[in-house]
């Protein structure tokens, strides 16, 4: 994370976009965590592809990261969805937990780099770069992050990204 928000803040971040189903993103993200045994992973896709232009490992990343935080935020055992639909010419990604959640004055800040919760401190370490990385990925696929959040009640994320070709400088 360091090292991409080294590029990104110099303008560096490359996206190489090829036509991908979303469901398979989703997929390859859920593979690795599903063998981590501490948390149930349950993934909703639907029957039918949702093809989108993207850098695949750069929606992984975002995935990866999204899926990750659940997880450390999350009692032992909890569940954590994650899905992926198309709606309204975007492709959204969900990632839902029933962790610790986020305060209300921390929601403005959780895009920034190195800010971090006190309660997020006290329960998990990291440095506050994965949210700040995942925004600028996604921001540069010309989608948005958003997310919803109480504390003690969870947190949900919301990745949306346009079906529509990507044109112009990235």
């Amino acid at each position: 994370d360091m090292l991409d928000a080294a590029h990104i803040e110099a303008g560096q971040l490359e996206l190489l976009l090829e036509e991908r189903d979303a469901r398979e993103l989703v997929r390859n993200v859920a593979e690795v965590y599903q063998q981590n045994g501490t948390h149930e992973l349950r993934v909703t896709l639907p029957d039918t592809p949702v093809t989108m232009p993207c850098d695949p490992l750069r929606i992984e990343q975002v995935l990866n990261n999204l899926v990750s935080n659940a997880i450390k935020y999350s009692p032992e055992g909890g569940a954590i969805d994650v899905s992926v639909s198309g709606q309204d010419g975007e492709v959204v990604f969900a990632v839902v937990d029933r962790g610790i959640g986020i305060a209300p004055e921390d929601l403005p800040h959780i895009f920034e780099p190195f800010h971090r919760s006190h309660v997020a401190r006290e329960t998990a370490p990291g440095v506050g770069l994965g949210l700040s990385v995942a925004r600028r990925i996604v921001e540069a696929h010309r989608g948005h992050i958003e997310v919803d959040s109480s504390p003690t009640q969870g947190t949900t994320f919301r990745v949306r990204l346009p079906v529509a070709v990507l044109t112009g400088p990235q």
